[in-house]
């Protein structure tokens, strides 16, 4: 789960998450795509210069993940956007270091930014006490393109009905209420 839609907001958790997967068989995984795909990263960054509303969930940790070589089909870097993934293969030990460059779907304005939000985050996160953080350090600005969210403690799929309540917050104004 890469990106939903709240409250007519769109919300993309980055990180390794943007991986996409499918079954090859009952045992067996494949990794097949990276979110977003061109069409959707096209889409997407004309609506962040357009100033339109998303929230994204940034990554706590670096996104990165170990796949055995036949994790990843010979045919998977076909159709990616350059430089979306770096990938160093150990032929030896038959396994691939995946790497998922953070924000490069943003334009860049807004990545900018979202890099300096993470690495302040991140600096919260290693100097205050734990119970005086929050479970989401939230940019305080702007109110219109994209804001950046961070996790101080990690986000499962039992958030995601927290969501609703947070954009609201997160963009209060032009909400309908429920």
């Amino acid at each position: 789960m890469s990106e939903l839609v709240v409250n007519g907001v769109t919300v993309v958790f980055e990180g390794v998450s943007r991986l996409v997967w499918q079954r090859a068989a009952l045992d067996r995984w494949t990794l097949v795509g990276v979110w977003p795909s061109r069409e959707r990263r096209r889409t997407l960054r004309a609506a962040m210069d357009s100033g339109e509303q998303a929230l994204v969930v940034l990554s706590g940790d670096r996104a990165a993940s170990t796949l055995f070589s036949e994790e990843l089909p010979e045919s998977f870097a076909q159709g990616l956007p350059e430089e979306c993934l770096t990938l160093r293969p150990d032929l030896q030990a038959g396994m691939i270091d995946i790497e998922v460059p953070p924000l490069d779907w943003l334009p860049e304005e807004h990545r900018t930014r979202g890099l300096r939000f993470a690495d302040w985050a991140r600096h919260q996160v290693a100097t205050l006490p734990a119970l005086v953080l929050p479970h989401l350090l939230v940019e305080d600005q702007p109110r219109r393109g994209p804001r950046f969210a961070f996790p101080t403690r990690p986000v499962t799929r039992a958030h995601v009905g927290l969501l609703e309540p947070l954009v609201r917050r997160v963009f209060p104004e032009d909400r309908p209420s429920p």
